[in-house]
């Protein structure tokens, strides 16, 4: 097979927006060209305690001026602080609940203290929520506070939006204090969090930036961490892939081109889940104009890596660097009919370094093409007994749009406001095969129309085959896709890749659910029934501006919480993600 790929020659404006590729989950241009639709699926949901098609909500079932409201400040930072879960018979820990932490990061609030707006979530400071549960004794630590960047401990000292956002949020002072301001946005950290194995370092991660360390149980900011193979100008990326076996994280970091260079470098790293340091110097990739990849997926002998080429866009360059629109609106992608994905063999990650300048030169690695769409999130990888490598995404399809970016910036109010959710296009859980002999895709097939996001599986099936996912989804629990389908998610999913067949549970349409993390039952024997789990999150009432823990059984979703706890303070609408380590993490509930 030939391939062309055109270099494109990076101005001196793109070097501050090479490394943000959350752009491209909401901000530019796709099509949908499936190759094997959904065949009809069976969803065992709970009976229905709601009308999802009353007047005023959206067309998947969420009542969006409750959604809007729950866009609120979390202005207060929280130190451990036990609370006794006996004290209500709901929050009670089922007895095989292991004991462990849920992390979760995400927005801390959505206005500066002089009241000038945050009008994107990914623009706010970063806040760390963390729960220590101990189901013997029914007891739990909760704290919640905010990571102290630099931009952070700027914005507190001075009472005002003392930055740029990347996605719209603008400084304080109107255009005049945001003209000639730079195009280099804060780091946020408001993504992710990775918890070492050792328990000893919590990490707060971003997509653009590097990763800032924390004390895992008082979450006190000890400041910005470069790992032994970080530099100045180089990112981390916030979706680290964990393989259970090797106990290591593979991640990638994205350089930024020095002016008038024409390549990126993306460098594959993988280090130790322990000490979060690396005896490999890594694989890099010379990879032609700008990179914007979000997010990767790993199994147990190789890396796939989605390849997103961009470009920047003059016109709007220029209005940015006038203070009239935001960083985002200086790159867009190159329209393209295909994907292409970059199927690396893990063993190239050797002690000496592997510079790769042409990819289509090295036989080593496998380019392979797939119909047109938008992976935003992966969920896992595996190799199978024919030579064939496995994985999930959850993917947007559909026509060209600009997910409320562009409306956002011409109406000033805020995304959750401008965004026209009923208009959307959907986002699909996909599963594909290709062919590593051939390098071929074999297939990509819809596993349902169903509106999801955040789809995951138990750690221990990290790399390895899985026959069940979960994840989030719309209210309603049976929706056939289309138009409004990627309205704000209030579901949580079961999904059986075999027989597509869904086991739901429904929020009530104030309420909407954050990413959360599966957690094996204690005792079960996870190779014989991979179903023996929790799934663990917090859902965030839009309506009384509360906040709550949820546990729900693997088992048996459509049953609804087992436990609900409520938190002292509410987490706002719009979290990121949110993990479950296990382990008693030093904490004395005594």
């Amino acid at each position: 097979m030939s391939h062309s790929s055109k270099a494109t020659r990076i101005p001196w404006l793109s070097q501050s927006v090479l490394l943000l590729p959350l752009v491209l989950v909401l901000l530019f241009p796709f099509t949908a060209a499936l190759s094997s639709p959904t065949t009809g699926t069976k969803t065992k949901a709970s009976t229905p305690q709601y009308d999802y098609n009353a007047p005023g909500l959206s067309i998947g079932g969420a009542d969006m001026a409750a959604y809007s409201k729950g866009h609120v400040a979390s202005t207060k930072d929280y130190e451990p602080m036990a609370l006794n879960l006996s004290d209500d018979a709901q929050s009670l820990l089922p007895s095989d609940f292991p004991i462990g932490t849920f992390y979760k990061n995400g927005p801390g609030g959505y206005r500066s203290e002089d009241g000038t707006p945050y009008l994107h979530p990914f623009d706010c400071n970063g806040k760390i929520l963390a729960l220590t549960l101990d189901a013997d004794k029914q007891q739990a630590v909760y704290r919640y506070k905010h990571i102290e960047t630099p931009k952070y401990q700027q914005d507190c000292a001075t009472g005002t939006m003392s930055e740029r956002g990347f996605f719209g949020t603008q400084r304080s002072g109107g255009w005049l204090g945001n003209i000639f301001q730079g195009m280099d946005p804060k780091n946020p950290a408001n993504t992710a969090v990775l918890l070492t194995d050792d328990q000893q370092q919590l990490f707060a991660l971003w997509e653009a930036g590097r990763p800032f360390a924390m004390d895992p149980l008082t979450l006190e900011t000890k400041g910005e961490e470069f790992c032994g193979f970080l530099d100045t100008q180089t990112s981390f990326s916030a979706h680290p892939r964990y393989d259970p076996k090797a106990k290591t994280y593979t991640n990638f970091c994205t350089r930024r081109p020095a002016p008038g260079e024409e390549t990126s470098t993306v460098t594959f790293q993988e280090v130790d889940s322990s000490t979060f340091q690396s005896n490999k110097n890594g694989l890099k990739l010379e990879l032609p104009g700008i990179i914007m990849t979000h997010d990767m997926v790993l199994s147990e002998n190789h890396i796939v890596f989605p390849w997103v080429e961009a470009k920047v866009n003059g016109p709007n360059a220029l209005k940015a660097i006038l203070g009239l629109l935001p960083p985002f609106a200086l790159v867009e992608t190159l329209p393209l009919d295909m994907v292409r994905y970059i199927v690396i063999p893990r063993d190239l990650l050797s002690e000496q370094v592997i510079t790769v300048e042409d990819v289509f030169a090295d036989d080593r690695i496998k380019i392979v093409e797939a119909p047109f769409h938008m992976a935003v999130h992966f969920t896992n990888a595996y190799e199978t007994n024919d030579n064939n490598l496995v994985f999930e995404a959850a993917c947007l399809v559909g026509k060209s749009h600009s997910y409320g970016v562009d409306e956002m910036a011409s109406s000033g109010k805020p995304l959750w406001e401008a965004f026209d959710w009923d208009s959307s296009d959907p986002q699909q859980l996909e599963q594909f095969e290709i062919d590593l002999d051939t390098g071929k895709l074999v297939q990509m097939e819809t596993i349902g129309n169903e509106s999801i996001e955040f789809v995951v599986v138990p750690r221990y099936r990290f790399t390895r085959p899985h026959d069940f996912v979960f994840s989030l989804g719309v209210h309603k629990a049976s929706f056939d896709g289309g138009k409004g389908a990627i309205s704000p998610y209030g579901s949580i999913r079961k999904i059986n890749l075999k027989t597509k067949e869904q086991d739901v549970f429904s929020f009530a349409p104030y309420e909407f659910v954050h990413d959360g993390d599966v957690v094996p039952k204690v005792g079960a024997n996870l190779d014989q029934d991979e179903g023996a789990v929790y799934f663990v999150t917090v859902i965030t009432n839009g309506e009384d501006l509360t906040s709550d823990l949820v546990i729900l059984d693997g088992e048996n979703i459509a049953a609804g919480p087992v436990t609900r706890i409520r938190l002292p303070e509410i987490v706002p609408a719009n979290g990121l993600h949110g993990y479950f380590f296990e382990g008693e993490n030093r904490f004395s509930f005594d």
